[in-house]
């Protein structure tokens, strides 16, 4: 354990002192983002790892995976190696329900944190446009993309199959674990617009006794919008509960329905 801090790889601040302009974003050229990166650990002494824990499927060695999830599929990409301590940083992006904060790094995003609403927005009074609150300096290419993804989700729906997804950079989304199978499910499989059971979504992620794990996967969920867990509801067709409040689900529901019947116009 004593060299194990020396050997953690993480990422560097990002080396670019320029932000892009949010149009520039929006005009991002068409393409999926993502990676899975396979980076090995220091082998543990039983005392020191509490008996055999290996993560499931990770080898005899021992793996960290971290991926990016794509809406259709997930290609595998090298991520940069001897990079230093990961250095988190923060955007504000102004938008129909409120401030949304968004963290990450030159990795990949960390999370997406949603306001409370205490007053359901309707489409008269919330402007259907996003800005960026203050000035962030030197932001990260993910939390570019984030932001630009976000924007055209309320804005302009049909642009976000041609941006692309920004990479994540989660503890949650790097474990082999159920509720990484559940996230990466639900963003591959439900579309906008759509909306699936806890049940339909366990059966989906290879466990149809699991719904109740599915629900406590999206109350963990860390990247809510991109992936979509405002999408899951009760089998009774009830909306059911939501992170960012139930008033949060509702209008995402109804701002998806509305812009697809747009679309089908």
């Amino acid at each position: 354990m004593a060299n194990w801090a020396a050997q953690q790889i993480s990422c560097s601040a990002p080396s670019s002192p320029q932000q892009p302009q949010l149009s520039t974003l929006l005009s991002a050229p068409v393409g999926l983002w993502g990676m899975f990166t396979k980076r090995p650990r220091p082998a543990l002494g039983a005392a020191e790892r509490g008996g055999d824990q290996r993560p499931r499927g990770s080898g005899p060695q021992g793996r960290h995976h971290s991926f990016t999830m794509a809406a259709r599929r997930v290609p595998k990409v090298t991520s940069k190696e001897g990079a230093s301590q990961c250095q988190e940083k923060h955007v504000v992006l102004l938008s129909p329900v409120g401030k949304l904060e968004m963290s990450g790094c030159e990795t990949g995003v960390h999370e997406i944190k949603l306001p409370k609403l205490s007053v359901l927005p309707n489409g008269t009074e919330a402007p259907m446009r996003c800005e960026l609150c203050g000035t962030a300096t030197s932001m990260p290419e993910p939390l570019q993309q984030c932001a630009a993804w976000l924007s055209a989700y309320f804005c302009e729906p049909s642009r976000t199959q041609q941006l692309p997804l920004p990479p994540f950079h989660h503890p949650m989304l790097q474990r082999d674990s159920f509720t990484r199978e559940v996230l990466w499910t639900l963003l591959r499989e439900v579309k906008f617009g759509e909306t699936i059971s806890y049940q339909q979504l366990a059966e989906q992620a290879g466990n149809s006794r699991a719904a109740r794990a599915v629900g406590g996967a999206m109350r963990s969920n860390p990247i809510p919008i991109i992936i979509p867990c405002h999408r899951v509801i009760c089998s009774s067709g009830q909306i059911g509960n939501y992170g960012g409040g139930n008033l949060m689900k509702e209008w995402l529901l109804s701002h998806e329905k509305l812009q697809k019947e747009k679309l089908a116009d």
